[in-house]
């Protein structure tokens, strides 16, 4: 190779030595910097995709406590007034002539006595107090009124949520 180098013209040996050195550039460019820039792109674009996704995970978290204060807020008041939220709704549910009796069972329960009530009515108060406010009946006794088709008496215990 010395040999061959040797008995080039120097002219020759400047083309061949330009030749090189410019194909040793776009080897260093083709195979170090252009996967570099390829790469740093790629991550960056990972990196904004991450950051939106911060956003929204803060954005939903916020939200999430916001809906658990409210939920507190609304159960705290369920419970501090399951007496007067059973008296309201039985009113409200056309069985406040036929409500008798209303008394708590320790701090989180009551017990409510019924006399001849329509039992449709009490069917869509039940339904009522356990998804709009998280009563849940714990026991219901329905004995159906003797002279009086679709009337009933009923005990019921109501357990607030938790």
């Amino acid at each position: 190779m010395k040999a061959y180098w040797a008995q080039l013209k120097p002219r020759e040996r400047l083309l061949l030595m330009t030749c090189g050195g410019f194909l040793l550039v776009i080897f260093v460019y083709l195979g170090v910097i252009e996967p570099i820039f390829d790469k740093t792109e790629e991550l960056r674009s990972a990196v904004e995709k991450q950051e939106e996704l911060v956003r929204w995970v803060t954005q939903k978290s916020a939200e999430a406590k916001q809906l658990q204060r409210v939920s507190q807020s609304s159960a705290s008041k369920n419970k501090q007034s399951i007496l007067g939220l059973i008296d309201r709704t039985a009113k409200a549910g056309k069985l406040g002539d036929s409500l008798k009796r209303v008394e708590p069972d320790g701090s989180n329960r009551v017990r409510v006595w019924l006399e001849n009530a329509v039992f449709d009515d009490v069917a869509r108060w039940l339904t009522i107090l356990q998804n709009n406010h998280g009563l849940k009946a714990q026991s219901v006794i329905i004995d159906a009124e003797e002279n009086a088709v679709g009337r009933v008496s009923a005990r019921l215990v109501f357990e607030g949520a938790a």
